[in-house]
């Protein structure tokens, strides 16, 4: 649905701007100072306020909104944060692309949600694109995921970053009760599929905020390749009712293409051979992710899910 034929961006990073969990304060967003932390090579971080003198979102290539923007409340509430959304996004005129995938929250079929002014893509069911030759796998919520898991491992195929409402059970979503509630669904078809996300966007456990690297293997199986899984949530703990947190900002990184590898269409390119994320809190630090580099499996984490 979304693509460039400018090629020229190609030889530099894709860079993305990440939010979730807005719940109709978005606004907030330009006005919150950016925390700062190193993203470690095991554990998950805790990502400690500093204050900062940005006050705009960054330039970037796409803007991606990991679900649960809508407000808490009557239908009316609602309808006023989709709007609130569509406006704070189309005013980021800088950034070419919007993205949305659903929420738990969020309005379940395209037609009740229109960004007439930003025109943003919505996603409510599963499917893959590409931007500027790096592919995305959107998986929006879904009480039945299990139905459309056969769509979902075509689009995990050879995806670079996959984009979800939930995170994956046992990375990211500890609830302040102590739960781990990640979706075991999508933690599983990662696990299976032959190729794996170099990055997996989400949100929806506000407590979870924050990024991890984890290796997804099925049982039996051994890979060397990690992912960097990052928790966007920008909401304060528990129920929502304001945004403690600004946004996520990612570059991602290709290997300059020949000329003679581009036809004219950016989403017919698949040569990718190294690719590096680069990960911030608007301003962190950057932590690479490369293909090749052997690690041991993840520590296995204990938790009853439950359903939120």
């Amino acid at each position: 649905p979304i693509a460039s034929d400018d090629t020229s961006a190609l030889g530099r990073p894709l860079r993305a701007i990440v939010i979730s969990d807005t719940h109709g304060f978005e606004a907030a967003l330009s006005k919150l100072p950016n925390p700062e932390a190193r993203v470690p090579e095991t554990t998950d971080i805790t990502i400690p306020d500093k204050k900062s003198e940005h006050h705009l979102l960054p330039d970037a290539d796409i803007l991606i909104h990991c679900g649960d923007f809508a407000a808490n409340g009557s239908r009316m509430r609602q309808r006023e944060s989709i709007r609130r959304l569509d406006s704070f996004f189309a005013h980021q005129k800088h950034i070419k692309h919007k993205i949305v995938v659903r929420g738990n929250h969020d309005p379940d079929t395209p037609g009740r949600v229109l960004f007439k002014k930003s025109k943003a893509l919505y996603a409510t069911t599963p499917f893959g694109l590409k931007i500027h030759g790096v592919k995305f796998a959107l998986q929006p919520f879904s009480r039945r995921a299990h139905t459309s898991i056969a769509q979902t491992m075509q689009n995990l195929a050879n995806a670079d970053v996959l984009i979800s409402h939930e995170p994956p059970s046992g990375v990211l979503d500890l609830t302040y009760s102590g739960m781990r509630v990640g979706s075991k669904v999508l933690r599983h078809a990662v696990e299976t599929s032959k190729s794996k996300p170099r990055c997996w966007l989400c949100g929806h456990i506000h407590e979870g905020r924050g990024a991890a690297k984890e290796i997804f293997t099925a049982k039996g199986e051994e890979c060397d390749d990690a992912t960097l899984v990052v928790n966007a949530a920008n909401a304060n703990f528990g129920k929502a009712n304001r945004l403690v947190s600004g946004a996520v900002l990612l570059d991602i990184e290709r290997e300059a293409l020949l000329d003679d590898d581009f036809n004219g269409s950016v989403e017919s390119i698949e040569s990718i051979d190294r690719m590096q994320l680069e990960a911030k809190d608007l301003g962190l630090e950057p932590v690479n992710v490369r293909p090749g580099v052997r690690r041991r499996k993840g520590v296995l984490r204990s938790g009853r899910p439950r359903r939120v």
